[in-house]
C-alpha cells in the first residue's frame, strides 16, 4: 500500500507573501476605542468646557456612546470658539482609501463629519447607521472628527469603524500568487511512500 504526501514546499512562500500584503488586506478597524466600551473617551480628543464637551454615557444596556449636549449656534463652526468636537488621529497610508461606518442618534440634532480637515457629510435630525466610502488619506496620520449639536436633545455617537479598502493591484497580485500555487500543486507528482506494514 502507498500513501501520497502533499507537496507543501510552496506553503511557507505563499504565507510570507500574504503577510507582506497583509497590512491593507487584514488591517481591520483602525479606530482606538471605537465603541467607547472602556467607559471613557480613551484614544479620543474633545473640548472640555461647561457647554461644549463630549462625555461617555450608557445609551442602551451594554452599549456605550459619546454624547454632547451643546446647544450653541457655534457648536458646528470648525475652529470657532464655540465648536463642540470629538476627534482621533488615525494611522493611515498615504493615497489609500478608507471606509467610515458609524451610528448616531438624538432628536433635533446636527452632526458634521470631517476627514483630514474636509467636511464629508452633514446630518440633520437623522439617526441610525451611516457609511462614508472612498475616503482618501493624504499622509501617515489622518484626523477623523465629529462636530455635534442640537436644540433640545443630546447627540449620541457610537460604533465608529474605519477600515482600509484593499487596492485592486494588491488583490490581483494575491490572486496571481494563489493561482501559481494551485497550478504547481496540480502539476507536480506527489511522492510515494511505501507503507512498511504492507
Amino acid at each position: 500500500m502507498h500513501f501520497r504526501v502533499p507537496n507543501t514546499r510552496l506553503g511557507p512562500v505563499l504565507l510570507l507573501l500574504i503577510c507582506s500584503l497583509g497590512s491593507p488586506l487584514f488591517a481591520g478597524n483602525i479606530v482606538v476605542n471605537p465603541g467607547f466600551l472602556t467607559g471613557d473617551l480613551s484614544g479620543w480628543n474633545t473640548r472640555l468646557d461647561e457647554y461644549r464637551w463630549w462625555n461617555d454615557a450608557e445609551y442602551t444596556p451594554g452599549l456605550f456612546d459619546a454624547t454632547t449636549s451643546c446647544h450653541d449656534s457655534g457648536c458646528l463652526t470648525l475652529g470657532g470658539s464655540g465648536e463642540s468636537y470629538l476627534y482621533q488621529d488615525l494611522p493611515t497610508s498615504p493615497g489609500s482609501l478608507y471606509t467610515l461606518t458609524f451610528r448616531y442618534g438624538g432628536i433635533t440634532n446636527i452632526l458634521d463629519v470631517y476627514w483630514d480637515g474636509a467636511l464629508e457629510d452633514h446630518y440633520v435630525n437623522n439617526g441610525g447607521q451611516f457609511t462614508i466610502p472612498d475616503l482618501v488619506a493624504s499622509g501617515t496620520s489622518t484626523r477623523l472628527q465629529f462636530d455635534g449639536g442640537g436644540s433640545t436633545d443630546f447627540v449620541h455617537l457610537y460604533s465608529v469603524d474605519v477600515e482600509a479598502v484593499p487596492e485592486p493591484q494588491t488583490l490581483g497580485l494575491l490572486g496571481g500568487i494563489l493561482f501559481v500555487f494551485v497550478f504547481r500543486l496540480r502539476r507536480r507528482p506527489e511522492p510515494l511512500i511505501r507503507n512498511p506494514l504492507s
